[in-house]
């Protein structure tokens, strides 16, 4: 019901108290956006992020719904994940109240989202982009607290297997 952008925006416009559990990566493949965000699209995107209350890390571009981004997250695709990820973490610390949580979760789902090779694997170490998406969360977070002097940085600590 809400995969596609501009009618998830005219929900949001029709139910002030309506709140998201934002996966972008299904909006860039309905939208087929697969490079630099229009004026239009940026205005649709900024209308759903500051009704975010989770964020859904995986990165599409605009043709699959997941992709690999490599060993560090540098790529356009990424970085266009990025700066909508930190946007809404900047938009829900202004809004949060004590004790509010952002959950992010990492969304790498089954082989039918991946891309996968001829025999039908995936060409991707689902657990190696598990955490680099990770880290891209906990940095832009970090960034995020640090822009709006609120809440607490994320220290990184990790249990082993969780």
């Amino acid at each position: 019901m809400t995969q596609d952008l501009l009618r998830t925006v005219e929900y949001a416009k029709s139910v002030p108290e309506l709140r998201f559990d934002l996966d972008l990566s299904h909006y860039f493949v309905a939208g087929e956006i697969g490079g630099d965000l229009t004026a239009e699209a940026r205005s649709a995107f900024d209308a759903i992020i500051a009704r975010a209350v989770m964020l859904d890390g995986r990165v599409s571009n605009g043709e699959q719904v997941q992709i690999d981004i490599g060993p560090t997250g540098d790529n356009p695709h990424a970085r266009r994940f990025a700066t909508l990820w930190k946007k809404a973490m900047v938009s829900w610390l202004e809004r949060a109240k004590p004790g509010d949580v952002l959950p992010f979760r990492v969304e790498l789902g089954p082989p039918s989202y991946a891309i996968l090779d001829r025999e039908g694997r995936e060409i991707s170490d689902r657990w190696a982009q598990t955490l680099v998406i990770r880290t891209m969360a906990e940095r832009l977070f970090n960034e995020a607290v640090k822009e709006t002097g609120v809440g607490r940085l994320h220290d990184g600590a990790h249990t082993p297997g969780k």
